[in-house]
């Protein structure tokens, strides 16, 4: 078998062509990244073809954008051009030689499916996000709540729609959690197609098992990018109504800080550290207490198995169902729901012991479901039925 795997960015498809490797599967990995930096997350450099202009091409037109205002250089219509140049430069690597190729929803990839399915190459499309119906609802909804309108735009529903598109013709299409599929299938999506493949861990990255200390300061961690998708106001809020000794709230992620200070929320033991890159995150993770995701909208956030190779437990929303057990591994809320948030963050913080326990679950509970091998054998099993 040999797989060809495109990867837009710093998405999770890195962690997939480290899967393959981990298990002798011959791969390709092209990329918008340069080798140097995926060489830090251990993948073989003869298995990399990096396009990384098209990355430098993307800032400077992101920088541009920032010294002109053009309309025409917003930061969804940059990715929408980006999408097509990608789509069509990567398309050029695909030939008869590959049995699969492997996308995921950073792009639409409209001419690479097709090119590939001309070649009778295989084709796996991973799901990012919900059903663009669903998300589009959800987080308009949620931004006119809050008064946040200006942060709800209609060119990013524009590009999910593009990639729903191509979804429907693609051979196979990967979903990450269950909550993710049903939206799917609300939207009328014909869902025959679609294989239960939630992404893995690099355990030469993430090899850690992390054990907390009774006596150290207890640190709720959240990793996230979007504040009103990733649900950051309500963690906010549950945090500084708890007003917990000797604890603090940390914030990975852009613009949190900003829209924050637009809700005039308080930011007493809270802090901000911006955008953090995959490896310096490593540090965050080990000097956490408990990752809180409280998402309105997701597939299933590769951070939060990242962080269970730490042992923390998890506190999420239903995107997590399919792992988190209350009271075993983390705890389950409802998007939105500060007193649930509360509630559960005071127990951890309370009972130390049980927080010790559900530490040591969260750790085994990775080992269960996302290290390589687990991903590997799900992918030959779903797409070659071996």
């Amino acid at each position: 078998m040999k797989v060809l795997i495109f990867a837009k960015g710093n998405a999770y498809e890195k962690e997939i062509a480290f899967a393959l490797q981990e298990n002798n599967i011959d791969y390709t990995f092209v990329t918008t990244y340069p080798k140097y930096f995926l060489k830090k997350h251990f993948i073989n450099i003869q298995n990399i073809k990096s396009f990384f202009i098209l990355e430098i091409l993307k800032r400077l037109l992101i920088k541009l954008y920032k010294f002109t205002n053009f309309n025409f250089l917003k930061n969804d219509k940059i990715d929408m051009y980006i999408n097509t140049i990608t789509d069509g430069i990567f398309s050029t690597c695909i030939n008869k030689d590959y049995d699969l190729l492997i996308v995921y929803q950073s792009n639409h990839w409209l001419k690479s499916i097709s090119k590939a399915k001309k070649l009778n190459v295989k084709t796996l499309y991973l799901l990012a996000i919900s059903s663009s119906s669903f998300k589009k609802k959800t987080l308009a909804d949620e931004c006119k709540k809050l008064g946040l309108n200006e942060h709800y735009t209609q060119d990013a529903f524009v590009t999910d729609q593009k990639t729903e598109d191509v979804i429907k013709i693609s051979d196979f299409v990967g979903y990450t959690s269950s909550y993710q599929l049903e939206t799917f299938k609300n939207s009328n999506f014909n869902t025959q197609n679609f294989y239960y493949l939630p992404q893995p861990t690099n355990t030469s990255v993430y090899p850690i098992i992390h054990k907390k200390d009774h006596d150290e300061k207890f640190i709720v961690l959240f990793v996230g990018n979007d504040f009103v998708r990733k649900g950051a106001k309500y963690l906010i809020d549950a945090f500084n109504n708890l007003s917990l000794k000797n604890a603090e709230l940390w914030m990975l992620g852009i613009d949190l800080q900003k829209y924050a200070s637009i809700l005039k929320l308080n930011n007493k033991n809270i802090k901000f550290f911006g955008s953090v890159k995959d490896l310096d995150i490593i540090d965050y993770y080990k000097k956490s207490s408990v990752l809180c995701l409280p998402s309105f909208e997701e597939g299933f956030p590769i951070v939060i198995p990242r962080a269970m190779t730490f042992g923390l437990p998890i506190i999420t929303t239903h995107y997590g169902s399919d792992f988190i057990q209350n009271y075993i591994n983390g705890f389950l809320v409802d998007p939105g729901n500060t007193n649930q948030l509360e509630q559960n963050i005071k127990y951890l913080y309370d009972n130390p012991l049980e927080l010790q326990k559900m530490s040591k679950n969260s750790s085994n509970t990775h080992n269960k479901f996302f290290t390589p091998k687990i991903y590997v054998q799900r992918l030959i099993t779903s797409i070659f039925n071996d």
